[in-house]
């Protein structure tokens, strides 16, 4: 079972990273969902967390077991 953990893990950064990149303006807080300095940072954030989850699935499927 923990070696799932990985798995799920990068699976969640992957998904929260998506919706983060996808719709950012649900993302920020709702005083900030006019800057659009905000909303950039929020989408480029979206997509490190995305590539981090992606990151950390392969690392699992690298592990030996």
């Amino acid at each position: 079972m923990y070696e799932m953990i990985p798995y799920i893990a990068g699976i969640v950064l992957i998904l929260l990273g998506a919706f983060m990149a996808v719709m950012p303006q649900k993302s920020v807080k709702k005083e900030l969902q006019d800057s659009e300095e905000q909303i950039k940072k929020t989408r480029r954030n979206g997509i490190i967390v995305a590539i981090l989850g992606i990151v950390l699935v392969v690392i699992g499927f690298m592990q030996p077991k």
